[in-house]
């Protein structure tokens, strides 16, 4: 059987990357599974379920993530409204009308 070619460095715009190597590749592969098992750990209740169907919907201001199982059980996620930035602005208050000196950042939908 004929040997396996080396790879050879990859270059990414004007910079020569070296290959990885086979301990590195173990490596990272091993960080991935070790991050995926702290997912699975998150919620274990829904691990290894079918799902029936997903719904969402809002009520008084709160935003319903639910997810039905064909076993009949649910998860729901509700997440609440937070406070966003609409504006930072600079302004000269001294004739008691604000003068806008400098607007640093506007939300674009208001």
């Amino acid at each position: 059987m004929p040997k396996k070619p080396k790879s050879k460095a990859v270059r990414d715009g004007g910079t020569s990357l070296p290959p990885i190597t086979t301990k590195e590749r173990r490596s990272i592969e091993k960080s991935i599974k070790e991050k995926y098992d702290r997912f699975r750990q998150k919620y274990p209740e829904i691990r290894g379920k079918r799902l029936d169907f997903v719904n969402h919907f809002i009520e008084e201001g709160i935003l319903f993530l639910s997810i039905r199982f064909m076993d009949g059980t649910n998860f729901c996620i509700q997440y609440e409204p937070t406070i966003d930035l609409m504006g930072v602005e600079y302004s000269d208050m001294k004739t008691g009308d604000a003068v806008i000196l400098n607007d640093y950042f506007r939300r674009r939908d208001y």
